[in-house]
């Protein structure tokens, strides 16, 4: 498994010129775990953003567009739309202002059982889970209530 080097990106087209297919609902979790085994190796620095952030409970803004490609696309306002890469995109919906991180962990676990795939260990979910609030964190697309 490798580091995720990025989750999300500011989408650089006007929201008008986008040609966007209806996307609801939740996301493969095959997708999710594909992505993410194929994609880099955490680094240990987000294991102590989690334990900082675990009783926290995230609230997702901005509103689904569609996909583009293999991104779902974001908007929090007319001039800032982002591309989530499909784990980005698991989380965000998972943020609903009720869970905590922790339940949030708990959740994707469960999925991950219930769907047959490969688990991660539980210090890799976490700090995948970390640097993904991190980053909805600091462009907006979730809040802490």
């Amino acid at each position: 498994m490798r580091y995720p080097e990025r989750s999300l990106r500011l989408r650089d087209r006007h929201l008008g010129d986008q040609d966007l297919e209806a996307s609801k609902g939740e996301v493969d979790l095959e997708e999710v775990v594909r992505t993410l085994s194929e994609e880099g190796t955490p680094r240990q620095d987000y294991l102590a953003v989690y334990a900082s952030l675990a009783e926290k409970k995230p609230l997702k803004q901005g509103s689904e567009l569609g996909i583009s490609g293999d991104e779902y696309l974001v908007s929090l306002d007319e001039n800032r739309v982002f591309a989530l890469a499909p784990a980005a995109y698991y989380i965000w919906n998972l943020c609903d202002g009720v869970r905590s991180v922790n339940d949030i962990l708990k959740k994707i676990e469960e999925d991950l059982k219930e769907s047959g795939e490969q688990l991660l260990e539980e210090s890799e979910l976490k700090q995948i889970i970390a640097m993904v609030l991190t980053e909805l964190d600091n462009v907006g697309l979730i809040t802490w209530v």
